[in-house]
């Protein structure tokens, strides 16, 4: 008998499902929202927003979505602001004609105003790893093509490319997007692998964050002024 009961629920999910360990974890990681403990190494990141005072009708408006917990609509408005800010803040961008304009303004800001926000971990020094939570400006580009478009994405692809960083550390990454107010990082430490639970109130929120800070400094630029001639600025 396994007295455990994550090692119970792990050979439960392996016998009925018939899946392998790894995909019995995942299953498990699912259902308990990341929050088990040895042999794995587990990171909460949350950030606190209590002094920060919100100017731009557009972070309002955000922010304001999430306080009623409507994460979806947040999030269709938060993810809009990376490439505004990125326009406002680098009108001189070089731009490379085989890329999409709105990706490169949205990635540049994205990875200089948030994924450095994140850093990285001490174990994860002396590797091309900028985020400590798998999350860079291109990753949440293809999550707001998703979010705006409804055009799906290969998500879990990208930091399991071979040629990324993480694949020079890790097996494999394994990346899910969630509703919580928290991001989690865990490590298995015996089979290399790495896992995230991405909270997207918590990435609007940082998003929000930075770009009331890019809104402070160019106040008076016409991108953040101008809304449909003001017709439905509040």
């Amino acid at each position: 008998m396994i007295n455990d009961p994550r090692e119970r629920m792990i050979t439960f999910y392996m016998s009925s499902y018939r899946i392998n360990r790894q995909q019995a974890e995942e299953m498990y990681i699912d259902s308990h929202c990341l929050t088990y403990e040895s042999p794995f190494i587990t990171e909460m990141m949350m950030t606190e927003y209590h002094d920060m005072k919100l100017t731009w009708f557009r972070t309002r408006q955000a922010m304001a979505l999430i306080d009623m917990k409507l994460y979806y609509s947040a999030a269709l408005l938060a993810f809009t602001f990376p490439e505004i800010c990125g326009r406002v803040q680098y009108p001189d961008l070089r731009l490379n004609p085989k890329i999409s304009d709105d990706q490169q303004y949205f990635t540049k800001w994205f990875d200089e105003n948030v994924t450095d926000y994140f850093g990285t971990v001490e174990r994860d020094k002396g590797t091309d790893i900028k985020s400590s939570i798998c999350l860079n400006g291109y990753l949440a580009y293809k999550i707001r093509c998703q979010l705006v478009h409804c055009r799906q994405q290969k998500l879990d692809d990208i930091p399991n490319n071979p040629k990324s960083a993480w694949m020079q550390k890790y097996k494999s990454v394994y990346f899910k997007l969630t509703a919580e107010e928290y991001t989690l990082r865990l490590t298995r430490i015996d089979i290399n692998t790495v896992y995230f639970a991405v909270g997207i109130p918590h990435i609007c929120r940082q998003i929000i964050r930075a770009a009331e800070a890019t809104y402070k400094q160019y106040p008076d630029n016409p991108l953040f002024i101008n809304d449909v001639e003001g017709e439905i600025k509040q």
